[in-house]
């Protein structure tokens, strides 16, 4: 045992003689800079041995003893020079070296940080402020937030008030970059007490909040926001629907009814009003069952019913703009109920029949309409025994919203003005809407869902994907996903996508090889597409899609480009199949499948994959026929893309 402690000062001790030994050559070159500098010999040379002594006295200073000699050494050393190499900083930007004086800066500050070295006398001198707000800016510009956030810190720690300001905004953006919107929001309350009129701020806020899904810490950011836009129609919305969303259905109807003039005969209108006058009708009525007197409950129970009456022709207009919502639809029909309207009621039980949604019975209790989600489709929601089992139990993989910096474009083509249908395409665009939603935690305002898009519609979102891309390049991922219809072009060889108002011209159809082009352009972090087409001229119910003209090529001209993955349902000689008992295009439904199953957590090298087997199996099984999934990979990407996973 004696021996082992022996061995181990031994040890220790040699470990120290090193150290000393690799300090005294760094004293060599700490003195020769000296020497040069106080004989004014201002050069690059200098300030790089210079720098060289001090990297090595810092790392000496973090990983030696407290109590150990080398440790006061590095310490008494940097101490005496840690401010030359500030002065290094300020040289190189007069020589117009921006690599050298973001690494002379960089040693200053970071040292001036560490333990046994910071104080505030050093952090307050004259002329020091500028340098951590320099790193601070340079690491914000780089996408390095967390970095930036520590320098703005050690900016605000000076007292500087010249670029305050600026720090506390660039601290609360850099916080909602990151997704830290418990602390965005709490940064930007801290920075308006300070800056009450930053416009920019409050919006972080306020953004923060929505993201966060933080009610309880919204209406402050609201309030200062009306002080500065009175008036500002934005703000009365959420702030009615930060009522609602508190249930306090009352306020947010004044709110509404206050300012009616800014959704003149909108269908988004007609669905506040109608929702918040008929749960303000069920809060009545419940509250009535609880009343100790017969009188008071009465009277109650009438005023409800007057709600309920006042609802009824708002949520008909919903329902008469979208018959398929099961929500709206069963909320029409409590109305019907409460107001003693049986053959109303009688007319939309049969609604909710056809919508495989569950029907109100005389004398049911109404419950609270809490999805306002007024273009939702039963296919979202109450289909029972039919409903196919990737539309139930959807998993809640990620927060709700967390994922901001994706968006998705989805288009399901189902019905067409002078083509056959397409069975299932809405059912496939909704489902596919809900999975972007719960599984990848896109936020709802990043998901652009069109049924049944015209050339122009499919060309508007589509054409914004690298415009969007280009104010945050190398940031934002893009999902594209389209059920319909999809063509082959013999003369140029190349495929299409087929808008719901295209004609026997394959010029109102949507080029991919011009997608691609496009997409080519995009600054995108990555771009993942799903196509349950085919380009054979089929269609997914038998038949051809437009005249003889339209048969198999193959798809020369259509090779992805950019940072895109594109899986396509089927190969170019074969149909993209439908799954009538799953109510799904069979390449939707066994994607949907695979995302629930993983819960997003699979490759898309895993993912095509499996498709190709699965899908086929599947098709074989139900049709007798072949359906194989294809992959279309760019060439820039096509070693890692089968490592990526859906963002």
């Amino acid at each position: 045992m004696k021996r082992n402690i022996h061995i181990l000062v031994c040890i220790i001790l040699l470990a120290f003689e090193a150290g000393a030994q690799d300090l005294r050559e760094t004293d060599d070159k700490y003195q020769d800079a000296i020497k040069a500098l106080l004989d004014r010999k201002t050069d690059t040379e200098t300030y790089e041995k210079l720098y060289e002594a001090c990297d090595t006295y810092r790392n000496t200073l973090a990983t030696s003893p407290k109590d150990s000699p080398i440790y006061s050494h590095s310490r008494e050393k940097l101490l005496n020079s840690f401010s030359l190499l500030g002065e290094a900083a300020v040289y190189f930007t007069e020589e117009n070296d921006e690599e050298r004086t973001f690494k002379f800066a960089k040693a200053f500050v970071d040292i001036t940080m560490m333990d046994g070295i910071y104080s505030e006398d050093i952090v307050s001198r004259q002329g020091y402020a500028q340098f951590p707000f320099f790193l601070a800016d340079r690491a914000n510009s780089d996408g390095k937030y967390e970095e930036a956030i520590m320098y703005y810190r050690l900016y605000l720690q000076t007292g500087d008030q010249e670029m305050c300001k600026d720090a506390y905004e660039q601290v609360t953006s850099c916080l909602y970059a990151l997704k830290n919107y418990d602390e965005t929001a709490g940064m930007a309350a801290i920075a308006l007490k300070k800056y009450p009129g930053n416009h920019h701020i409050v919006n972080l806020g306020i953004n923060s909040c929505l993201e966060g899904q933080l009610d309880d810490q919204l209406q402050p950011f609201l309030d200062l926001a009306w002080t500065l836009e009175p008036g500002k129609k934005e703000l009365r919305k959420l702030q009615a629907e930060l009522y609602e969303r508190q249930q306090d259905y009352g306020k947010a109807l004044e709110t509404f009814q206050g300012h009616h003039q800014d959704y003149p005969d909108s269908v988004y209108k007609a669905c506040h009003l109608g929702a918040n006058y008929y749960n303000l009708g069920v809060q009545l009525y419940d509250e009535a069952a609880l009343m100790p007197t017969e009188g008071d409950a009465k009277q109650a129970e009438d005023q409800a019913r007057q709600y309920f009456g006042k609802a009824i022709p708002y949520l008909g207009n919903v329902v008469a703009m979208n018959s398929l919502n099961p929500n709206f639809v069963l909320a029409l029909a409590q109305c019907h109920n409460m107001l003693g309207d049986y053959a109303s009621l009688e007319r939309e039980n049969k609604s909710l029949k056809n919508l495989k949604a569950r029907t109100v019975r005389k004398g049911d209790k109404p419950s609270l309409l809490k999805n306002y989600n007024c273009w939702e489709t039963a296919i979202d929601r109450y289909l029972l025994a039919d409903a196919s089992d990737v539309d139930v139990d959807v998993p809640q993989a990620r927060k709700p919203g967390s994922n901001a910096d994706t968006y998705a474009i989805i288009f399901g083509n189902e019905n067409y003005r002078h083509v056959g249908k397409v069975s299932y395409a809405h059912n496939d665009a909704n489902s596919f809407a809900e999975y972007c939603r719960k599984l990848l935690g896109i936020p709802e305002k990043n998901i652009r869902l069109q049924k049944d898009a015209t050339k122009n519609e499919m060309e508007r979102y589509l054409g914004g994907i690298a415009e969007r891309a280009r104010m945050q390049p190398g940031k934002l991922n893009f999902i594209i996903y389209y059920a319909g219809h999809g063509l082959p072009d013999v003369e140029h060889g190349t495929s299409y996508l087929v808008p719901s108002d295209a004609d026997s011209n394959i010029g109102d159809c949507y080029s991919l090889s011009e997608l691609y082009d496009h997409l080519d352009k995009a600054e995108a972090r990555s771009i993942t597409i799903f196509l349950d087409a085919c380009f054979s001229g089929a269609s997914r119910n038998g038949g051809s899609v437009l005249d003889d003209r339209f048969f198999y090529v193959s798809d020369q001209g259509t090779n992805a480009k950019g940072k895109t993955v594109s899986f396509c349902a089927a190969s170019g000689k074969e149909t993209a199949l439908p799954y009538n008992e799953q109510l799904h295009g069979l390449f939707t439904y066994v994607l949907l499948k695979n995302l629930k199953e993983t819960k997003g957590d699979i490759t898309l090298g895993e993912l095509a994959d499996t498709l190709q087997t699965e899908v086929d199996k599947l098709a074989f099984d139900l049709k007798n026929k072949h359906q194989r999934p294809q992959t279309n990979a760019s060439s820039s990407i096509s070693d890692s893309w089968r490592d990526m996973k859906l963002p």
